[in-house]
């Protein structure tokens, strides 16, 4: 029998590549291994030390019950889950260039004082009260004043002119900050933004910077980097949910915006590139989906926040996935908090067998901590 010459330069060079291509891979998973873990990523400074001793929820993780831990069962299950019956009252408000949004305010409790703290909610990308109702009850049963901001023509509002607004555009969220800080002078506001309304979060706090009126934040499985997460990241499984449910708001307001949208072409898109460019980019000015991610970046202004904030994102998110999680740059920003968690899926974090939200107590929690030390401090 014959057997393989073993050094023959063809095997050595052959067997090389493959050594190599294996010593890669595993080099690579150690590394991916180590950078994707979860846990805590802050600047240990004064404040953020402060919010670790004195927030109990950072010292937990998420834990879904064995039946509901996957990623896309937790992502799925919140979005289906019954909204919690609230009192609210909307209250429109006039923008100045004709058009309007409408505020959802939670009155469960008719009697707060004038000057209880509010929480602005910002929901996801198509979301409303009642993707929004849970966190909302849990805010008024810790005595806050919640909020929810209706993006122009979502949450079934009539469209007055005829424009949507943009992912991070931030001109109507500041009229009605503006409007309820007037409203409640001595209140103390805060955002929490859930996905795409993390994302105007992030917008609004680095654009109007020390100016905000605002005095924290929490954004709950945000997306970050808007161009790789809708340029090449987002699965197309939920490419497809998103856009479906954004053309429903487009359908309702067709007459009023046929005449700017090519609706054909809007309608038969199914990737934001196409999608974005026949709908966003037409109200933006912009000449492509690209130019309109990067004028909406989440990310463009970070450095520009004053304000502290803390970012919850999972590790097993199928929407907002880990590899657009920052690592490298949030630690290094001084009022920010970024936790990782194993298990929670997109904007999911349901656990044990009741499905309640460890995202939204973990909110509460960080809020009620951030306003303990801004009084604290001032007293000093």
């Amino acid at each position: 029998m014959d057997f393989p010459d073993i050094f023959n330069p063809v095997y050595i060079f052959s067997g090389s590549i493959v050594l190599g291509t294996i010593i890669l891979w595993y080099c690579r998973r150690r590394n991916s291994q180590k950078l994707y873990k979860a846990g805590f990523f802050y600047n240990p400074n004064h404040l953020n030390n402060y919010v670790y001793e004195n927030c109990k929820s950072l010292s937990t993780q998420c834990k879904p019950s064995f039946l509901f831990s996957n990623g896309h069962i937790q992502s799925i299950l919140s979005s289906f889950l019954s909204p919690v019956k609230l009192t609210t009252r909307r209250e429109y408000i006039d923008l100045t260039d004709g058009g309007h949004i409408a505020l959802d305010w939670i009155e469960e409790t008719p009697d707060l004082s004038e000057d209880a703290p509010i929480i602005i909610v910002l929901p996801t990308l198509t979301g409303d009260l009642d993707s929004c109702s849970r966190f909302c009850h849990q805010a008024h049963l810790r005595g806050y004043r919640s909020v929810v901001f209706n993006k122009r023509g979502h949450g079934n509002t009539e469209l007055k002119v005829p424009k949507l607004q943009g992912f991070g555009e931030t001109l109507d969220l500041r009229q009605a900050i503006e409007h309820i800080h007037k409203e409640f002078p001595r209140a103390r506001l805060a955002i929490v933004g859930s996905s795409a309304g993390s994302g105007l979060m992030s917008s609004y706090l680095g654009e109007y910077s020390s100016s905000a009126i605002v005095e924290t934040g929490v954004a709950i499985s945000p997306g970050y980097d808007m161009v790789s997460l809708f340029g090449f990241q987002l699965p197309r499984f939920y490419e497809f949910v998103l856009l479906f449910n954004l053309k429903k708001i487009l359908k309702q307001h067709q007459d009023k915006l046929g005449h700017i949208v090519n609706l054909k072409s809007a309608l038969s898109s199914w990737s934001f590139s196409e999608y974005d460019y026949h709908v966003y980019s037409k109200f933006g000015g912009q000449s492509s989906a690209l130019q309109y991610w990067k004028e909406n970046n989440p990310m463009r202004d970070i450095e520009k926040i004053t304000v502290p904030v803390l970012l919850i994102s999972s590790l097993d998110d199928p929407v907002c996935v880990k590899e657009n999680i920052p690592f490298d740059k949030l630690p290094e920003h001084e009022t920010f908090m970024l936790v990782t968690t194993d298990k929670g899926g997109h904007c999911g974090f349901l656990e044990g067998w009741s499905l309640t939200s460890w995202s939204d107590r973990l909110a509460l929690d960080y809020v009620d901590t951030i306003l303990k030390y801004k009084s604290e401090n001032k007293a000093k």
